[in-house]
């Protein structure tokens, strides 16, 4: 029983370490670009120190519209546009609204 506890930790040991070594760092990083990353970004200020992480995606929408959306997001309005699944298990009860609400 031992050697497969031994075994098991071992492994599990070895997956943490590639994740921490070859998987952290690109997620952190995930879409942003050289000058994003290297940038001073609204709400650094108020980070954690020792910590840096700038995630992007580019969204082909005027500002104006892209903050529409953005303003109804939340528990009590349209949802967090995201796996409704994750939502269910967690037992927050979403709405998902497709369309904007004025």
């Amino acid at each position: 029983m031992l050697p497969r506890v031994a075994s098991l930790l071992a492994v599990l040991g070895a997956l943490f370490g590639v994740l921490l070594v070859a998987v952290r760092p690109w997620y952190t990083t995930w879409g942003a670009s050289e000058q994003e990353r290297s940038s001073r970004l609204p709400g650094d200020e108020i980070g954690f120190s020792g910590r840096n992480e700038t995630r992007a995606i580019a969204i082909a929408a005027p500002a104006e519209q892209v903050f529409s959306w953005l303003a109804q997001l939340g528990q009590d309005r349209a949802g967090f546009y995201s796996y409704e699944l994750l939502e269910d298990l967690v037992g927050c009860e979403m709405p998902r609204l497709e369309h904007l609400d004025p």
